[in-house]
């Protein structure tokens, strides 16, 4: 908050000086600014112009001589200071608190016509003699209470990544979820807003009665209800449908309240239906992100020059679809001018929770042949083939729709190699979302971890917070952010060669061990 105090320096210098001081020690946070602060070499009426209209208050100091200064009417002379200074902020509408001193007054009749307004305001009284205690209680009380309706309202960010702090999960997964948390609250802190997180509980499965989902619901209806404390709602869902009632019944209580979902986006039809705007949207662009992730396993299969390639994509839930569609697209592309050796076949499992447990337990069915819920180019079922001496095909790459299922994934293969009688299980496995724990295993030349797409999840948060600081509510925004590739494919062919290296190595050794 800034507070402009206009004074006569003949008439109420010493007051002002101990009023100033006072204040300054009072709100400490704040700006207590007089003609004293005109730096050197500036002309004072530029100055008044630009710092009065930047100011929330001005204390209007008003001592007996006030009105004729020394011994003329300068109250109504245009170029009068005080004058200046207090019309500036009328004009502005901001607030004047005028506040006299001894014999201070202030008497329509006698004033400019552009000034009469501060008759309106509330006189503060105070003697010669300083005492801030008493005197001024109510002028602090005052201001004060503007610097609290000042200050923004907070930004309520509704997670769904942190429900895994508060439940079973792997450690790993924290790092895509805690960087949602603390990049939206930093960039939040760094626009002046104070952010509220909100975190629901951690429950998945057929048996669990009380759902994330409905711990979301109870979260954004209690934000429904008390809408008024919130200067914007960001919100990244867990399950989109159950949550959407919620966020129409918002939409018609506060059509001002800036809202924007991150990592999933709404469907807009079911607002249009309601006549309200669906919620602004900043999510990474998934079919993109998935021909990158194409293109990848595509380079690893030249490269190690493969005949009747099969790639299995592992689906997590809500949020995968534009992934496996972009990745589809991607091998449909790529087998269109190959000869039938050559052509990728391609599985996609049903969906299953974006977590570690689902990766390593779907690796396992497809390596042991129990997938369930494939679906494959050129009609060649992998399930269906198993009687036949097509399921002689061995696996060569798994996609995976996030990077805890990559890891779980990993951790069948680990399993498999360590265990007795060991078994390297030759395939690569390429993630999505570009977590740290997966970007440093696949810098690292892993056995297993090929590359990862980084969904550039800040970038993501940076977006989503330069719609709410806009106040977009009244149109659709979608925000697409492209991902990368952590290791270029450059940079993957020699990794491929160290991959290959080290399972030679390690076959080596399996076979002398037999």
């Amino acid at each position: 908050m800034q507070v402009f105090i206009s004074y006569r320096s003949a008439d109420t210098a010493p007051f002002t000086a101990d009023l100033t001081d006072f204040l300054r020690r009072q709100l400490p946070d704040s700006g207590i600014i007089t003609d004293d602060d005109i730096p050197k070499g500036v002309d004072w009426l530029e100055w008044i112009t630009t710092t009065v209209p930047n100011c929330h208050a001005l204390i209007a100091v008003v001592g007996p001589d006030w009105e004729t200064g020394a011994g003329r009417r300068n109250i109504h002379s245009r170029a009068d200071v005080v004058r200046r200074e207090i019309k500036i902020a009328l004009d502005c509408n901001i607030r004047v608190f005028p506040v006299l001193v001894d014999r201070g007054k202030v008497r329509s009749k006698d004033l400019p016509v552009c000034l009469r307004r501060i008759k309106r305001s509330e006189f503060v009284f105070a003697a010669r003699r300083f005492n801030a205690q008493i005197e001024l209680a109510k002028l602090l009380a005052e201001l004060m209470h503007l610097r609290e309706a000042l200050r923004p309202k907070p930004i309520v960010l509704i997670s769904s990544t942190l429900a895994y702090l508060t439940g079973q999960g792997s450690s790993e997964g924290l790092d895509f979820f805690t960087t949602l948390a603390t990049s939206a609250t930093q960039q939040l802190h760094s626009k002046g807003y104070d952010v509220i997180l909100k975190v629901p509980h951690y429950h998945v499965g057929p048996k669990a009665v009380y759902t994330t989902e409905d711990s979301q619901v109870e979260l954004l209806t209690g934000v429904v209800d008390g809408f008024s404390n919130y200067a914007g709602l960001l919100i990244a869902p867990f399950a989109t449908a159950k949550l959407r009632d919620r966020l129409i019944q918002l939409r018609k209580v506060a059509p001002d309240l800036p809202i924007v979902t991150i990592d999933k986006e709404f469907e807009a039809k079911a607002f249009r239906k309601e006549h309200v705007p669906p919620p602004a949207a900043s999510i990474g662009d998934g079919v993109y992100n998935g021909r990158l992730a194409a293109s990848s396993i595509i380079q690893y299969l030249q490269d190690v020059a493969v005949d009747h390639p099969t790639i299995v994509a592992l689906q997590g839930i809500e949020g995968s679809a534009g992934r496996i569609r972009g990745f589809r697209r991607a091998i449909e592309e790529y087998n269109k001018d190959l000869s039938q050796s050559k052509r990728v076949h391609l599985a996609i499992s049903h969906q299953a929770p974006f977590l570690r447990q689902s990766g390593a337990a779907l690796a396992t069915d497809y390596l042991g042949g129990r997938g369930t819920g494939w679906s494959n180019l050129n009609d060649v079922n992998l399930m269906e083939a198993a009687t036949t001496t097509e399921q002689s095909r061995a696996i060569h790459a798994f996609f995976c729709c996030n990077d805890e299922m990559a890891l779980g994934a990993r951790d069948t293969l680990e399993s498999r190699l360590i265990g007795s009688p060991g078994e390297l299980n030759e395939v690569v496995i390429v993630g999505y979302d570009g977590i740290a724990p997966v970007a440093e295993k696949v810098v690292a030349s892993d056995l297993w971890l090929l590359n990862t797409v980084d969904v550039k999840l800040k970038e993501q948060v940076e977006e989503a917070i330069r719609i709410i600081a806009r106040g977009t509510r009244t149109r659709l925004v979608r925000s697409l952010t492209q991902g990368v590739l952590v290791q270029s494919l450059d940079a993957q062919r020699e990794h491929v060669r160290r991959i290959l290296n080290n399972r030679a190595e390690i076959a080596s050794r399996l076979r002398n061990s037999k």
